[in-house]
């Protein structure tokens, strides 16, 4: 009915063959994405920290930042862990 003159390729590369398969690639996804996300913003916080040239509000806008950052580093690495002891008891 429909001619497409591109091929779809399917973004899940490995091909969810149940449930647990797409949801093991789509937390491996976010878990490869926000990681060097997280540590961008800790150099960042870390650059805004040093050049914040005695300005207090600049100094704890890096504190802040670094702070948010780490926390959602934590949760990343939380979420992986669960869900891959999740996985587990459910026999995958």
């Amino acid at each position: 009915m429909f001619n497409l003159l591109a091929d779809i390729t399917n973004p899940l590369k490995g091909g969810g063959e149940n449930i647990l398969d797409i949801l093991a690639l789509l937390a491996n996804f976010i878990f490869n994405l926000g990681v060097p996300v997280a540590v961008i913003i800790i150099i960042i916080s870390g650059i805004r920290m040093l050049v914040s040239g005695g300005n207090s509000k600049k100094y704890m806008d890096g504190v802040n930042g670094l702070k948010w950052s780490v926390i959602g580093l934590g949760v990343l690495l939380i979420g992986k862990g669960f869900f891959s002891l999740i996985k587990t008891f459910l026999g995958g």
